[in-house]
């Protein structure tokens, strides 16, 4: 059901067909429709490069997941010279330039006050000093663990792996040591930014119920998936006696479906697979979004989202089994971590 070789775990998603096999009708086709505008996004830089002071682009959210809807954003990170600062002139005609460019395609420019609302520079995502650091700049924070959770290049391929070496050695205190306590620093940032996601997913009905639902149902699913999906890659390499940096850094391409999948039994497997299929599928409607949305439903919790959050239950039990299963080889300051 999962087929993974040393000829296909490194090459990007939007490159290659789902190592899931059979991937489920939605998921099967929101692969596709993935496939199709990653090869769009990266027309339109080929055809007129950018200056060369853009160091690589790189998307995040479904588009990086290959989970594509019609309804979709374009979760686009920039990454400029350490020279052009995100608020500068320079930095927002570049901006300007890029989403112009987009926008011929249809794609929506984002929320003016969203962490992906300017660009950032190299040195933000990479310079350590801020480590630990809780009031640190959330847009530089967001893109930055992005970069390891859902993310894949548009522009600039060799340089999008260089940085998301970087940003990974960024976390580790003795990146060529096989310290297992090396990738502490890692978990706690996945586990805050998980933390973070669902405080905000939390209180969002004291402002909007339509928001509130659509955003559980969201983060019940595909967030808690992407978060999981790289806690078990950093768990697994954790365990590995040779290179583990480089056997995590081979990995970080594969999807979070992929990474759960990868990991799990046949009957786990089978369920996180049909739930997230499901997700997808319910998502996709319109109908059902306008309903998850609309305010003006007094009631918080309609039959609709009950249903999505029964399955969201489905999913993160299988995925919970897969972490307790696999996390048995895990050193012991790893699993504790992760409260396993």
């Amino acid at each position: 059901m999962f087929d993974l070789d040393s000829t296909t775990q490194d090459i990007f998603p939007a490159d290659r067909k789902s190592l899931i096999e059979p991937l489920p009708s939605v998921l099967a086709e929101s692969w596709q429709r993935s496939r199709e505008t990653h090869s769009l996004l990266r027309g339109v830089f080929l055809e007129k490069p950018l200056p060369e002071c853009v160091e690589t682009l790189y998307v995040c959210g479904s588009l990086g997941r290959m989970e594509q809807i019609p309804s979709s954003d374009c979760d686009l990170v920039i990454v400029t010279a350490n020279d052009i600062l995100p608020k500068s002139e320079l930095a927002q005609d570049l901006y300007g330039e890029i989403w112009d460019r987009l926008e011929s395609l249809a794609m929506i420019r984002p929320k003016s006050n969203g962490i992906f609302s300017e660009t950032v520079t190299w040195n933000q995502l990479v310079n350590p000093s801020h480590r630990g650091q809780v009031d640190e700049d959330q847009f530089v924070y967001g893109k930055r663990i992005q970069l390891l959770l859902d993310s894949q290049p548009i522009f600039q391929v060799d340089r999008f792996q260089e940085l998301q070496r970087a940003v990974l050695n960024r976390y580790l205190r003795e990146p060529e040591s096989n310290n297992p306590s090396q990738w502490l620093g890692l978990l706690i940032e996945i586990i805050r930014y998980w933390k973070a996601l669902g405080g905000r997913s939390l209180w969002l009905d004291d402002r909007s119920l339509g928001e509130w639902r659509y955003i559980n149902v969201k983060f019940r699913h595909s967030r808690n998936l992407l978060i999981f999906g790289l806690i078990l890659l950093v768990g697994e390499a954790s365990a590995q006696t040779g290179d583990s940096r480089e056997w995590l850094m081979q990995r970080l391409p594969l999807t979070p479906l992929e990474r759960v999948c990868l990991f799990a039994e046949s009957e786990n497997q089978s369920q996180i697979l049909d739930s997230y299929n499901l997700f997808l599928s319910q998502m996709s409607s319109v109908e059902i979004v306008k309903i998850l949305r609309d305010d003006s439903n007094a009631e918080k919790e309609p039959p609709e989202f009950r249903e999505l959050a029964q399955n969201a239950s489905r999913l993160v039990s299988s995925i919970l089994e897969t972490l307790k299963t696999r996390g048995v080889g895990w050193p012991v300051e790893v699993r504790h971590e992760v409260m396993l």
